[in-house]
């Protein structure tokens, strides 16, 4: 009888220990994972909430449509986890093409393109953001193209970097 009242009992400290050592592995993962790679596994989504967006007035654009490119580009570095986009603007009326002959204003245009600066500042880096800098501006080149447009801003992103 004795022997039976100590069997549930093992059973139920075994099945604790199981839980604390699992407990513990998915709490210490994340750290050993970062001490072995280089890499946070668990990163902060981007950080858009307090970018500076600045937009001047537009003789292509009107300001609706440059405010939602500024969206589709904090939709476009969703992969910068961990970083926080400080600035983004646009940098005024300056393609060929874009432009309508003998200084025609032209607004909303499909097709035509827009350049944008975007300022970044990362506290930690993941593979995609490794190569990048702590902190940088990019140019964004978008075209207007709502047909196109994966996110509903009407934008897409022809080009990016920092160069």
């Amino acid at each position: 009888m004795i022997g039976e009242r100590r069997g549930p009992h093992r059973v139920i400290v075994i099945v604790l220990i199981l839980v604390i050592a699992l407990f513990s592995g998915v709490m210490l993962y994340p750290r050993v994972y970062e001490n072995m790679t280089g890499y946070t596994l668990f990163q902060p989504a981007v950080d858009t909430a307090h970018t500076d967006i600045r937009i001047p007035d537009s003789s292509l654009f009107s300001r609706r449509l440059l405010d939602r490119g500024a969206r589709h580009i904090e939709n476009d570095v969703s992969f910068m986890r961990g970083c926080a986009i400080t600035r983004i603007s646009y940098s005024g009326d300056d393609f060929a093409g874009s432009r309508a002959s003998g200084g025609k204003r032209i607004l909303d245009r499909r097709g035509s393109e827009a350049k944008f600066l975007m300022s970044y500042r990362c506290s930690t880096f993941n593979e995609r953001t490794s190569s990048m800098s702590p902190s940088d501006t990019y140019v964004y080149l978008l075209t207007y193209d709502p047909q196109q447009s994966q996110d509903g801003t009407g934008w897409v992103t022809t080009d990016h970097g920092n160069g």
